[in-house]
């Protein structure tokens, strides 16, 4: 099997890795179905945020230890259980259930999927067209959960289980494409005493001791943390406006094409600018659709609010070309694990915080205080970067 098959595959299980017809009703099917304010909605989803920060980084460390591959089809069985786990659900009980079951899916793809695909370019001499690689997956999943966004809605009103079910069936599906990826060659990690030990090892590495990468993990977890949960925003956002349900993924799933674009040609940016500069125009771009999305509630923050995946579409992979370039193979997936950790850790208070000031002060106010919060959050982070 050659290295280019893996990456085909590779981009065949991001698209259906991001083929969620779910994501643009979730707040809609959480309301109704299940009676949840979107404080508790939120509330939800920091659980489900807790159980990645739990398992994000011994899951990437078990890809290191272990086969990739089987790490990605293990990825994708157990977040079909908590799609399906979901579908019965009546209660926020089982509701907060079925997170944790998809939080720990989540968490096997989150680093280990990157790692494949640089260790893939790399047996084949490729590792300068990583970034090229890396944006096209990326772009492919953003065109796929754009596409599944645009039909949700209409999927919802025919059914509001078919968005849960078509996403469960796409997320079974990367069980036998995971299988039939072959695992690169590469330097296995030795356990020294025990994973715990060799977990906190590395977190102590890429936190403390290596400051270059600890200061893009803490400056990224904070921007894409903060933008996790100001996605969730935009379903409230359409409601006060007036906006029938079935338009909410159509106007979603253009934020996402425009993302993905920008993650398929984000690798010509770096020709002009350093990826620092470019994650820190992204950082101010992000703060901008916010505040002038909160500052006016009117219809042109459709298109603020889905501007704002740009920062995703662009940046996330010049965030992990960065760090891939700074580390070897044996920890490679542990160490872009404790990034979406970090970025998992920094969504769980600011989740519960947008939450609390939305129901009480409304929506435009919570706009304004995420913009505020990663503004003054990341500016010593910003300083250390460019410095």
């Amino acid at each position: 099997m050659t290295p280019h098959r893996n990456v085909r595959l590779l981009n065949l299980y991001a698209m259906f890795l991001s083929f969620l017809p779910f994501f643009p009703v979730a707040v809609v099917f959480y309301q109704h179905q299940l009676g949840l304010s979107f404080q508790q909605f939120l509330m939800v989803e920091a659980v489900f945020a807790a159980t990645v920060v739990l398992m994000e980084v011994p899951s990437g460390w078990l890809a290191d230890m272990w086969k990739r591959t089987y790490t990605l089809a293990l990825s994708g069985a157990v977040t079909t259980l908590g799609f399906v786990t979901l579908g019965f659900a009546d209660n926020i009980w089982l509701a907060i259930l079925a997170e944790i079951i998809i939080g720990i899916g989540v968490s096997f793809s989150s680093g280990t999927i990157s790692a494949l695909l640089y260790d893939t370019v790399l047996e084949s001499g490729e590792d300068e067209q990583y970034r090229k690689y890396e944006g096209k997956r990326h772009g492919y999943g953003f065109y796929s959960i754009g596409i599944s966004c645009a039909i949700g809605g209409f999927l919802y009103e025919m059914n509001p289980f078919l968005p849960l079910i078509f996403s469960a069936a796409t997320y079974a599906m990367c069980v036998p494409i995971a299988l039939m990826m072959s695992e690169p060659a590469r330097h296995k990690q030795v356990m020294k005493k025990n994973p715990f030990h060799d977990i906190g090892n590395v977190m102590h590495y890429a936190l403390h001791k290596n400051r270059e990468i600890a200061a893009l993990i803490f400056f990224v977890a904070i921007l894409y943390g903060s933008t996790q949960a100001g996605m969730w925003t935009q379903q409230p956002y359409f409601m006060e406006l007036g906006i029938a349900e079935r338009w909410f993924g159509v106007i979603i799933s253009v934020g996402f094409l425009i993302g993905g674009l920008g993650s398929q040609l984000g690798h010509f940016l770096e020709k002009f600018m350093r990826p620092v500069k470019i994650l820190v125009m992204l950082w101010a771009l992000a703060i901008i659709c916010w505040a002038l999305s909160g500052a006016f509630l009117w219809y042109h923050a459709l298109a603020l609010l889905c501007i704002s995946n740009i920062a995703w579409g662009i940046g996330f992979p010049v965030m992990q070309d960065a760090i891939n370039r700074r580390v070897d193979s044996s920890r490679r997936a542990t160490i872009l694990s404790v990034a979406s950790l970090m970025m998992r850790v920094v969504f769980i208070p600011v989740g519960f915080a947008l939450g609390w000031i939305s129901d009480l002060y409304g929506l435009q106010v919570g706009l304004l205080a995420l913009a505020g919060f990663v503004l003054i959050a990341n500016v010593w982070n910003v300083r250390r970067l460019i410095s």
